[in-house]
């Protein structure tokens, strides 16, 4: 891939896709099962489309009471998958991984963002919770 792409952003990704094992597998539960919240598809959208290429990189321009509203809603589903005992992972795609990442680093530095990409074959993924919009 690195004869296609020299941004190091794309080749971040390409390199967490395939590191997917290693980064999956510290949050894989004694049943060896991903637990997942994941976002309804309008709102990853609504992110895809927050992102905004610059001179110096692409950011979030997400408005920020919206930006704000996304953190708590994912707070509260990562209460609610704790008070069950499950440590979640954020599920997303490979477009918006890091902009999330990014957006919930401050406020929940406890929740791994996976993106698809990342989630090997043999990997159970169960969807504990889902951010609607």
């Amino acid at each position: 891939k690195a004869r296609v792409t020299r941004d190091p952003v794309l080749l971040a990704e390409y390199a967490r896709q395939a590191l997917g094992r290693a980064i999956c597998t510290p949050y894989l539960d004694a049943e060896q099962t991903l637990r997942a919240i994941a976002l309804d598809p309008a709102i990853e959208q609504e992110v895809a489309e927050s992102i905004t290429a610059t001179a110096d990189g692409e950011f979030l321009a997400m408005e920020p009471t919206r930006a704000h509203a996304l953190v708590g809603a994912l707070a509260g589903q990562l209460e609610n998958a704790i008070a069950r005992g499950r440590r979640p992972v954020l599920i997303c795609s490979a477009r918006v991984r890091r902009h999330l990442r990014r957006l919930c680093e401050q406020s929940l530095p406890q929740l791994p963002v996976c993106s698809y990409n990342e989630i090997v074959p043999g990997i159970r993924v169960e969807t504990i919770g889902v951010v609607e919009a």
